[in-house]
């Protein structure tokens, strides 16, 4: 008999947390599911509290297995090959879920492969929310590309993909946590569909923000969140937190896109420096060929000479040659851009009129 959802709970030795993470996912809306508690070298006392959890409801089922590599993803793979659910969800056994998890996931994969609910966790004093959506190409490259953004408690996928997997579970190569690991394989498979939801349905008391804590403390801070009307009191809280940190990140992203234009000001690019090196070029040349009439009015104030033709003609000759040597030495300013014929034109008209000025003064 096929069931709605099969969920999945590894432990090691967290044991006493599984008297508040078990009994959350058999709260669910939806009771049609079956709840496999996956143990991984566990002690004595997790057999002992398992035991009762078993005895209570039918619905739980716990596997019993020495240590495995890394996390016993092995076991994980086992226990699946009994599951009855159209769906798998898993929770961590220090996690708890909300009411209404199990309902959003079955939503969310009615059209998609993987999903997940919204992912944030549970700092002391604040919650921290990240920003996710598998359904963009942008975000599931980060996650293939390394970039751990979901935990384990807020994700699920329909049992057909899992049958996909070649292997299923398997021990984690190190340097990369278990979970990643194990979407990234399933998000490379040919086809898969991902979803990101934003209801939040997950209390994640991340481990590594709680070292050094003792299970009683633990247990305390799960008691202090399992208030009345959560769901509707959470929302406001993610809202308390979300807002002030997206204000900050829109000065953050103003502070950034300035610095940016600051510096997009003061970089030239290579056909505005082009432009000017050809600018300089013709100031170069018009200062020569000025240079050169002013030598030739000179010369004849001190011979007192009358300039005819021939003398019009040898200052035009002359500049036209300093015009042609301002024009070889433009290449070098100009990186490699010679003036255009135009502006030699202008240059000799320049010097034409500097001609004529120089007869009628």
């Amino acid at each position: 008999m096929s069931l709605a959802a099969t969920v999945l709970i590894p432990t090691h030795d967290h044991g006493p947390l599984l008297l508040h993470s078990v009994p959350s996912a058999l709260a669910q809306t939806v009771t049609e599911l079956e709840v496999l508690v996956v143990g991984d070298g566990v002690p004595d006392e997790t057999r002992e509290l398992m035991a009762g959890l078993v005895a209570g409801d039918e619905r739980v089922r716990f596997f019993d297995n020495p240590k495995g590599e890394r996390h016993g993803e092995a076991h994980r793979h086992a226990a699946l090959q009994e599951a009855r659910g159209e769906i798998v969800c898993y929770l961590s056994d220090d996690d708890v879920w909300l009411p209404d998890h199990v309902e959003e996931l079955q939503r969310l994969l009615a059209r998609a492969d993987v999903a997940h609910t919204l992912s944030f966790a549970i700092d002391v004093g604040r919650l921290h929310v990240v920003r996710q959506d598998l359904a963009r190409e942008f975000h599931r490259q980060v996650l293939l590309g390394g970039e751990s953004r979901i935990h384990l408690s807020i994700t699920g996928h329909t049992m057909e993909l899992y049958r996909r997997l070649p292997g299923g579970w398997q021990p984690t190569p190190p340097g990369i946590y278990t979970d990643l690991y194990f979407w990234q394989r399933l998000l490379s498979l040919s086809g898969t569909q991902a979803a990101s939801g934003t209801r939040p349905t997950v209390l994640h008391f991340p481990s590594d923000l709680r070292l050094g804590w003792s299970i009683e403390e633990r247990i305390a801070e799960i008691d202090r969140w399992n208030e009345p009307d959560l769901g509707t009191s959470l929302r406001q809280k993610l809202l308390d937190n979300v807002l002030p940190d997206r204000a900050a990140l829109d000065e953050a992203l103003t502070s950034r896109e300035n610095e940016v234009a600051d510096l997009s000001a003061h970089v030239e690019t290579p056909q505005g420096s082009a432009r000017r090196g050809r600018k300089r070029a013709r100031r170069v040349a018009a200062d020569r060929c000025l240079a050169h009439l002013a030598t030739a009015w000179a010369t004849f104030e001190r011979s007192g000479r009358q300039i005819g033709c021939e003398s019009s003609s040898s200052a035009s000759s002359a500049c036209s040659g300093c015009a042609s040597r301002s024009r070889s030495e433009t290449t070098a300013v100009a990186d490699g851009q010679s003036i255009p014929s135009s502006g030699s034109a202008q240059l000799q008209a320049s010097s034409s009129a500097a001609s004529q000025y120089s007869l009628t003064a």
